[in-house]
């Protein structure tokens, strides 16, 4: 319901009044902002060109150090030519001096004013001292800090070795005036009303401008000269803003404030109903984000810090609304991407990349409060805002659809390669059987000549091993047909321990720990098949010996887990997700065929469960397969078999 505006004569009123005392207000406020501003940027400026000053002298004083010790000529009447030559260059100095390895001042220039510097003692003075003896013993410029000149005022003094022939023989010694070098600083800034002031400590070293400056209602500015390892302080002042205004700028306001009244009246007004349009559209726009499919975050560009949220993001993350949007963004995902890349990296880059006018859509890995890893699509867009750089994050979560895609993705894998592995198995099992026959033949018909039969023998022995692979090939093309029944894992597991003690090497010891007692479906035969290849690619992985692990237990009440873990060399990153392809193998050519864990794979879909790897190079890899435990039928008694360790 829309509100009752007040009667216009008190919105008058209230108008006039406010214009008048808001304008004179505005208009003080803006001298004083003006001359705040000023204060701060003049002062920089001349803070600034202080320091390059200085610099400049410290360039002139080594320069001049370093045209005698080029030429070894160190002669009273050139180093007063050179001097005034040097000094005709700038201005602040007040005299440039040679020092002798003693410490005492040999020569002035120029005398006038400075006579009564020769034969002064420097390595006695307590605050020129300690940069006299530093540069007679170092090679570089030495300041000293700010010290009373004999001359009356405030300076700095530089020293710079002299060397011949590899020898120090004086010093070069410039004095620097510091009101010279403020006043030609601040020579296009100085005006009435402004002071400067350059400090050391509590000491005033040099002063310019209006000396009443500073009192109580100016404006006043400090800033940091840095002087080699010194810092002085240059403090501007301004004077305070008078608040007389002229009567016809009062009456001026006070006719604009009555001719706006009435505009203004109608224009609050208008801004009122616009006001009520644009809290309908945002509500609107607050109930499409929150009842969103996707999870949608405002992200800031610049800190990349969570700035709002809507539910579906909540819940995706799995966070109440004060803990997510207080959390640091970098909690939201792990260390590091499937690909290998640091996830605040590229998701900096990705933010880059949207504010420069990008609309990146790209697959991220979150990660929930629980921990749990989810696989989601992001997109990415600049939202327009005054001042601040907003980016529109939108999560979409695709994990099942990927999981759907990749068990689709495998399935025609499966039905192309075991198509083809079943129609190669047939053809080769029948050319098999002619070489086996022919071969057995050769052997019986040569039984005199022994390296015959040991040639015949090996290609028997040979052909055995492919009929063997042509046996996975048909059990891998789903040929070989098994019958499912109500298995105890545990005691397939121990029924199988003797033939797989048999395959593993001394090196190797296996051990298990069978703690589960729920019933599976499934074929004995298979479940042993996956055994078998889940510890010889753990025997295989171990060359130099160490333990397998074979262990079972309960996850929850309707799945039953059980897993291969050995602490061989490990599984790359890279490679990590393709060990279950057909024929991806990183053994050698005649150490396997790369259909073990495919066919492991292929045993576990059909069981309805499902396997996952987990490895870590030089530490070791583990299996784990889960498969759904019969829950419909009435429990029975297993007998759960204990630590066992066989080697």
């Amino acid at each position: 319901m829309a509100r009752k505006l007040a009667p216009l004569p008190y919105v008058l009123f209230g108008l006039i009044v406010s214009v008048l005392v808001g304008s004179r207000s505005l208009v003080q406020q803006g001298e004083r902002t003006g001359i705040v501003g000023r204060l701060e940027s003049t002062s920089a400026e001349v803070a600034h060109r202080l320091e390059v000053l200085l610099e400049e002298h410290l360039a002139l004083v080594s320069s001049f150090a370093e045209e005698f010790s080029a030429d070894s000529t160190l002669e009273e009447g050139v180093f007063r030519t050179r001097s005034a030559r040097y000094q005709a260059q700038t201005k602040g100095v007040q005299a440039l001096n040679l020092v002798a390895l003693d410490g005492t001042i040999r020569w002035v220039e120029p005398e006038i004013g400075n006579r009564g510097a020769l034969g002064f003692d420097l390595s006695k003075h307590p605050i020129a001292g300690p940069a006299f003896r530093a540069a007679r013993d170092g090679s570089k410029v030495e300041l000293t800090p700010p010290l009373p000149l004999l001359q009356r005022g405030w300076g700095i003094a530089a020293y710079r070795r002299i060397q011949s022939s590899g020898q120090t023989v004086g010093l070069a010694n410039c004095v620097f005036r510091l009101d010279d070098l403020l006043a030609r600083c601040v020579d296009e800034f100085a005006e009435p009303g402004l002071g400067y002031r350059l400090r050391f400590g509590e000491e005033t070293l040099a002063a310019l401008g209006d000396p009443t400056l500073g009192t109580h209602g100016s404006f006043a500015h400090e800033v940091p000269v840095r002087m080699q390892e010194y810092e002085l302080t240059l403090r501007m002042t301004a004077s305070p803003v008078g608040s007389a205004q002229n009567s016809w700028v009062d009456e001026a306001m006070l006719a604009l404030g009555i001719l706006l009244a009435g505009f203004l009246v109608w224009m609050v007004q208008v801004a009122r109903y616009r006001h009520q349009d644009s809290e309908i559209a945002g509500e609107r726009y607050r109930v499409l984000l929150e009842n969103a499919p996707d999870a949608v975050l405002t992200i800031d560009g610049d800190s990349g810090r969570l700035l709002d949220a809507n539910r579906r993001a909540f819940e995706l993350f799995d966070y109440s609304r004060v803990d997510f949007l207080a959390l640091d963004p970098a909690l939201i995902s792990p260390e590091r991407q499937p690909d290998g890349q640091d996830s605040i990296e590229a998701f900096r880059e990705h933010l880059a990349a949207t504010l420069e006018g990008e609309t990146p859509v790209f697959e991220w890995t979150i990660l929930t409060s629980q921990g749990h890893q989810r696989l989601t699509e992001v997109h990415l867009v600049a939202m327009p805002s005054d001042g601040r750089r907003i980016v529109r994050t939108s999560i979409m979560d695709i994990s099942q659809r990927r999981e759907l895609e990749d068990k689709l993705r495998r399935t025609h894998v499966h039905e192309a390669v075991g198509q083809l592995a079943g129609g190669v198995a047939h053809d080769f099992n029948n050319m098999l059987t002619a070489i086996l026959g022919a071969c057995e033949l050769l052997s019986d018909r040569c039984r005199e000549d022994a390296e015959s039969v040991e040639l015949a023998s090996s290609a028997i022995e040979a052909c055995q091993r492919a009929s063997e692979l042509t046996r996975r090939l048909l059990t891998f093309n789903h040929t070989v047909t098994q019958e499912n029944r109500a298995l105890d894992v545990n005691a397939v597991i121990s029924g199988l321990l003797p033939m797989l003690s048999r395959v593993l090497s001394e090196q190797i010891e296996l051990k298990t720990q069978l703690d589960a007692s729920l019933p599976i479906l499934g074929s004995a035969s298979q479940i042993e098949l996956v055994l078998l290849n889940l510890v010889v690619n753990a025997r295989d992985a171990m060359p130099l010996g160490g333990t397998i692990l074979i262990s079972s237990k309960d996850v929850g009440s309707d799945t039953v887990s059980f897993s291969v873990k050995d602490e061989g060399e490990g599984i790359p990153r890279g490679i990590l997700d393709k060990v279950f392809e057909p024929f991806f193998t990183t053994k050698q050519a005649d150490a396997g065929s790369g259909i073990g864990l495919a066919t492991v794979r292929q045993i576990v879909d059909q069981v309805s469960g499902t396997i996952q790897v987990e490895s870590r190079v030089s530490v070791g890899t583990e299996f784990i397969v889960s498969i759904p435990a019969i829950v419909d039928e009435p429990a029975r008694a297993l007998t759960p078999v204990k630590h066992t360790s066989v080697s």
